[in-house]
């Protein structure tokens, strides 16, 4: 629609021109004739010209203008998203009648349509035709990303489903812009990137209406997700890379056992095992394999998908791991020779093919010869100096030992402990072998007490009822107490491992930080008693042993756990 009118840059108020203009222009007109030479006819008309000419004047200083407007309407703008990952390729169990009714409809040929089938069916029916005749329609496909679809149309190719980044996007890409209404087309099923409530939520904050055509089956799409709980990030030539794993089942097929394999970089089969029991909770299980060759790996995990499964890229994930062949640097610090240092020692020399061990007695006398490993100098100095330590260690076990008594420089325990304190930070080991006399009574307030896991109660007591240590997970145990792969196994083997009869008192564990053994039988306002913890200290890891007795673990013809 067109329309025209005159308008004026600097017209006066009306009232102005009534009071003062006009009749100002009435008064000049009229003064210029008012002499006798003329007869009053020809005043009257010369007048009247002089008076039309100085409203002429003045309508032109009014600075007239002529004003076209034309007015123009346009569609709302409106977004079709459409769903293009391959869980549109399903086809749904519908009651035939209702499956004829849909394939009339939108003149489907099958009678067992996909959802894919739908939805193309959709955009060549009259309601899509309704939505090109009164918005602006723009189509955007999605499946990991979205984007505009131009002229293309979904085909079932997309490897996984992102609708809340898609609805995102879409949000991002008219910012500045008038704000579409959203209508999309899809079978809901969301698994990657940004919750759909929550990018629902951000948009309808910003008033953008979004419609939701759905597809598929009410019930939940079978999907098994395969996660990763602990693996090692590093193992030795000839040991068992134990990973541990859980499965979770969105899936109304739970009858249905499933197979989860490890696998090597050429796909060939290392180690598998079979899941009897699927739910959303989870069941956790580890697999495991023998490392006989140096280098780095990339193991993979993988989970048989179930029937009619087809969001199936997290039924597999990748397990980095390198395998070392240099053997672990051990520097073993202890007080006196007591029982625990004595077995111990003995058990790290026996293992001279994986352990490189260095013992400091501090209690021994001038002239004695410290411990070493076959082939490795004994120390005649202990290192006090952070570098020394990381080059010639990977992990320090500490003892019942005042560090005072370490060396005759009163400066020198300060100096170690430090040393010990930065050697972890910048990626080195240190476990805590608890004592009656020192460990870690001498260690609080000290540099070593924020690295250790656990918080230690207010004193050691002798146990005067014998107690059996156990893991504090029996069916995800720290590989540290892991020693069979199959959990009841381990746990029966820690149940009938010799009781013992002291540990030092824990308050409770640090944040971050995992218990490993645990008293069963006797427990505080945080849990049962703590006996063995692990945790991360910046680059390296802290670990606890609170009792002085694992050399019981042994029978007089060899040990009774190895």
């Amino acid at each position: 629609m067109n329309e025209h009118r005159l308008v004026f840059e600097g017209t006066p108020d009306l009232w102005v021109i009534i009071l003062f203009i006009f009749p100002l222009l009435l008064g000049i007109a009229g003064w210029a004739y008012r002499g006798p030479l003329l007869p009053p006819t020809y005043r009257k008309v010369f007048s009247g010209i002089r008076f039309t000419l100085l409203v002429g004047a003045v309508f032109l200083a009014f600075g007239p203008r002529l004003q076209k407007s034309a007015i123009h309407e346009e569609p709302a703008p409106l977004v079709l998203l459409l769903d293009d990952s391959a869980s549109m390729e399903r086809r749904d169990t519908l009651p035939p009648a209702e499956a004829k009714e849909i394939a009339r409809e939108l003149n489907i040929k099958s009678n067992s349509p996909r959802r894919l089938d739908i939805l193309l069916g959709i955009l060549e029916s009259p309601f899509s035709k309704a939505l090109e005749k009164n918005y602006a329609v723009e189509k955007w496909m999605f499946s990991s990303r979205a984007a505009p679809s131009g002229s293309s149309l979904p085909t079932g190719r997309g490897s996984s489903t992102a609708l809340g980044d898609a609805l995102l996007e879409i949000f991002t890409s008219y910012r500045g812009q008038r704000l579409p209404a959203v209508v999309a087309v899809t079978d809901g099923r969301s698994h990657q990137g940004t919750s759909v409530a929550e990018a629902a939520a951000r948009i309808a904050d910003e008033g953008i209406p979004v419609h939701v055509i759905a597809l598929g089956d009410a019930r939940p799409a079978p999907d098994l997700i395969l996660e990763i709980l602990q693996k090692p990030e590093q193992v030795l030539v000839g040991e068992d890379a134990l990973v541990l794993l859980k499965i979770k089942a969105l899936t109304w097929d739970d009858a249905h056992p499933v197979i989860v394999s490890l696998l090597d970089e050429n796909n060939r089969t290392l180690d598998q095992t079979e899941i009897d029991t699927l739910n959303e909770n989870g069941t956790r299980f580890s697999l495991s394999h023998r490392m006989d060759n140096a280098g780095f790996r990339r193991l993979r995990a993988k989970v048989s998908p179930l029937k009619e499964e087809t969001a199936r890229e997290n039924n597999n994930v990748d397990i980095p791991i390198e395998v070392i062949s240099r053997k672990v640097r051990v520097l073993y610090v202890e007080g006196r020779p007591r029982w625990e240092y004595r077995y111990l020692k003995n058990r790290l020399l026996r293992a001279e093919r994986e352990i490189e061990m260095r013992c400091w007695l501090a209690d021994a006398g001038s002239g004695f010869t410290q411990v070493a490993s076959p082939g490795s100098p004994p120390l005649h100095k202990l290192p006090d100096e952070t570098a020394a330590l990381l080059d010639s260690f990977d992990v320090l076990i500490i003892g019942d030992v005042d560090p005072a008594t370490l060396d005759p420089d009163p400066l020198f325990g300060p100096r170690f402990l430090d040393a010990v304190a930065l050697f972890v930070e910048e990626g080195g080991g240190l476990l805590m072998l608890a004592g009656p006399r020192h460990n870690p009574a001498s260690f609080l307030a000290s540099p070593i007490e924020p690295i250790l896991p656990i918080i230690v109660g207010k004193e050691a007591r002798e146990n005067t009822i014998e107690f059996q240590p156990i893991p504090a997970d029996s069916e995800f145990p720290h590989p540290v107490v892991m020693l069979e792969v199959n959990p009841k196994d381990n746990f029966r083997i820690w149940q009938e491992a010799v009781p013992m009869r002291w540990s030092f008192p824990v308050e409770r564990l640090r944040p971050g930080a995992r218990a490993w053994l645990i008293n069963p039988a006797e427990s505080n306002l945080h849990g049962p008693a703590i006996i063995a913890a692990g945790g991360a200290a910046p680059e390296g890891r802290g670990a606890w042993m609170g009792t002085d007795e694992t050399w019981r673990w042994r029978f007089p013809g060899g040990e009774a756990i190895p």
